[in-house]
């Protein structure tokens, strides 16, 4: 980004591309603060911010947790129009989300004139990381419901739901719904559930799923090693870390 500053500083007449394109790539590496001054810089020389702005505007706001300003942003989009484009309003979603005000990001979703697998995938994740992974699930079955299909990025939110709550049903619930994505082969869904059948005390289940896998990571072999000592079970813990000594 030190390179492009310096591109972007000598440039006399900039348009909107380059101001939208370093606002981005600001926020996308996290200098969320250098995100919002070329934001602040954009609107103070005349250049209008538009729907390609705002989602990383939004975004560095959402990170920083700076929910005045975000606050202000979101009347911004909303006088210049931009609430209905899909980027936008799911920018807006997380934002909230990440300020943990999980009403305004349902009343903004269920305004929502279109909405996307990220929608879906926003309102999900969000809910179980503010501490209510019960509607977590609710979102999913709605999606479901909506003949929406779901991503990796999906199922991996929804499974620390099913841990959360020690939900051993739910958690075989959403298993067969892994399956009949196809996505049960996936190496980062099956660490997911092997830490999911830790956590709710099924380590049968956990080491029917690790014992599956052709490649086994350094994830895969500490959700068993982890899992194990969730269930106080040391010997059998022990067991499955010098085996991953072994096998390296």
């Amino acid at each position: 980004m030190d390179e492009a500053r310096i591109i972007f500083d000598n440039v006399v007449l900039k348009n909107s591309f380059l101001w939208n394109s370093m606002i981005r790539g600001y926020a996308v590496v996290g200098s969320s603060e250098k995100s919002l001054l070329l934001y602040r810089e954009m609107s103070f020389y005349g250049r209008a911010a538009d729907n390609f702005t705002y989602p990383f505007v939004l975004m560095a706001c959402g990170d920083l947790g700076v929910e005045n300003l975000g606050r202000c942003v979101h009347c911004k989009v909303l006088i210049m129009g931009f609430e209905s484009d899909i980027y936008v309003g799911n920018s807006l979603l997380m934002m909230y989300l990440k300020f943990g005000d999980i009403g305004t990001a349902r009343k903004l979703f269920d305004a929502m004139p279109e909405r996307d697998l990220t929608s879906w995938n926003t309102m999900i994740s969000g809910m179980s990381n503010n501490g209510d992974p019960l509607l977590s699930l609710v979102f999913l079955n709605q999606m479901v419901g909506f003949g929406v299909r779901s991503d990796r990025a999906t199922i991996l939110s929804v499974l620390p739901a099913c841990a959360d709550m020690a939900s051993l049903k739910h958690g075989k619930e959403i298993h067969g719904y892994v399956i009949r994505c196809g996505l049960e082969f996936d190496g980062f869904v099956r660490n997911s559930l092997i830490e999911m059948y830790s956590r709710c005390r099924f380590m049968t289940g956990a080491r029917h799923l690790f014992e599956k896998m052709v490649v086994r990571d350094l994830v895969s072999w500490n959700s068993m090693i982890s899992g194990y000592s969730w269930n106080e079970d040391s010997i059998r813990s022990i067991s499955i870390f010098r085996r991953m000594i072994s096998e390296e």
